[in-house]
């Protein structure tokens, strides 16, 4: 018979993170990759998990064929953190970001209901086991067996739902502690030999995904086709020439993904978004931007390259004519 108990380990969850859970309309595929992660991070005592290979998802039930796009998914609307270098998986604490609709039967007034009435059946319970007006200590023992609080109830108190101080649930992502951070995004230092070490980027999907949903989308309303041309983009280019063509395309003020693809085929054609450089004045080189040279600049350097050849064959024949006399 089984006989599960707390003290041999458990989950930690706030209830409103399992309420917007009931809430928001995931499908069975998307609730089993949260329950998973879940138990693979607070159910190990850790705000994050490590899950090696993606094949590891049909343990929860997950088909190979589905994960992925799954993955992408959950990540695109900010319900899970992915950081794929690393294998990380992070459920979002800050519901309110999420980009999920609520399931189409829900009340929120009946909701509240049926927590009142549950609370209410739970004191009347424990109004039989102790005479009235006692007040009845509660000894609650933590799980490391070091701390204990003392609760007391009564008929006077009203009944409320407990939420801990230690809750991991109960922060923002803007209080994400140090250690969080540093699974979530690691910046990664440029190739490039002219870019310095100390400079570092990152190209992670989360960033590209937040700098279009910032400086492209709409109201930040990011529908599911962008979603997939920026993982089509992201797959076929990298993260490096997909961030430097989406500032490339912000700087002209044309903020659409497909004058973005025309920069990324651009680069392609060239062999990357690398410096070109330009003769000037006595053949200093200096160095250029990413974009190629107009029509009008060729031509300005073709006819400063035929005045140059028409001034040394002047100057030879000159040197000629005077060595004559």
């Amino acid at each position: 018979m089984a006989n599960p108990q707390p003290e041999n380990g458990f989950v930690k969850l706030a209830n409103e993170i399992w309420n917007e859970i009931i809430r928001r309309d995931f499908s069975k595929r998307q609730k089993d990759i949260i329950l998973f992660i879940w138990r693979l991070s607070y159910g190990c005592q850790k705000k994050f998990a490590v899950i090696p290979k993606l094949k590891d998802f049909e343990l929860c039930g997950i088909g190979a064929q589905n994960i992925t796009n799954e993955l992408k998914y959950l990540a695109s609307t900010k319900v899970i953190f992915w950081e794929k270098s690393e294998s990380v998986f992070i459920v979002n604490k800050d519901y309110e970001q999420w980009q999920i609709s609520p399931v189409r039967g829900w009340d929120e007034e009946k909701f509240k209901e049926l927590i009142h009435l549950n609370l209410e059946k739970k004191t009347s319970q424990n109004k039989k086991l102790s005479p009235e007006k006692k007040l009845v200590n509660i000894i609650i023992t933590s799980q490391n067996k070091k701390l204990k609080l003392l609760k007391t109830r009564s008929r006077y108190f009203l009944k409320q739902e407990v939420r801990l101080p230690s809750n991991p649930c109960r922060c923002k992502v803007k209080r994400v502690s140090k250690d969080s951070i540093k699974y979530i995004i690691k910046k990664r230092t440029t190739t490039s030999t002219t870019t310095s070490s100390k400079n570092a980027h990152d190209f992670s999907y989360s960033k590209i995904f937040q700098t279009y949903s910032d400086n492209f989308a709409v109201d930040s309303k990011v529908n599911q086709f962008d979603v997939d041309e920026i993982n089509t983009l992201f797959d076929d280019y990298g993260g490096e020439w997909l961030l430097l063509a989406m500032r490339e395309a912000y700087r002209h003020n044309i903020r659409t993904l497909a004058y973005i693809h025309g920069i990324l085929k651009g680069y392609k054609s060239r062999g990357g978004p690398e410096t070109e450089k330009q003769p000037e004045g006595n053949g200093n080189t200096t160095e250029m931007s990413t974009q190629k040279p107009t029509v009008k600049a060729k031509h300005n350097q073709a006819i400063d390259m035929l005045d140059q050849i028409e001034r040394e064959e002047r100057e030879r024949e000159q040197s000629g004519s005077y060595s004559t006399l």
